[in-house]
């Protein structure tokens, strides 16, 4: 169950950015009409997505997304004349704290140290990604 949530998440997030890069480009043809998505505009989204998805979920996918794309047509009647774009509503400032340097001198030896892997010639040796 999760999986299925984690996989409509990211096809979720893809189309967002789909929808954002035609309304830049405006070359590709807008998909956030109030029709729903057939099966292979679903299946072409989860192959951009690089999502594997059965055949059973295809037409659940369609469904939900169909219905994410209808109530982002009706977020676009809302109208936003005059409202400032919001970063963020806590209305904190600079909540991370400075950096501070703290000097620790090391020497090669040591940092050589905390390798687990073998040390040949002052390098750490890896395995072979071959």
């Amino acid at each position: 169950m999760q999986y299925a949530v984690w996989k409509g998440t990211v096809i979720v997030l893809h189309l967002f950015y789909l929808f954002h890069v035609s309304q830049i480009l405006n070359t590709v043809p807008c998909i956030l009409a109030p029709v729903s998505l057939t099966p292979a505009q679903v299946r072409h989204i989860a192959k951009l997505a690089r999502l594997t998805i059965h055949d059973d979920e295809v037409e659940k996918f369609a469904k939900e997304l169909s219905a994410i794309l209808d109530y982002i047509e009706k977020l676009k009647e809302v109208n936003t004349q005059g409202v400032e774009p919001t970063a963020q509503i806590t209305g904190l400032s600079t909540v991370t704290r400075t950096d501070t340097v703290i000097e620790r001198p090391a020497t090669t030896e040591a940092l050589l140290a905390t390798s687990p892997l073998p040390i040949v010639d002052q390098q750490i040796e890896t395995p072979s990604s071959l």
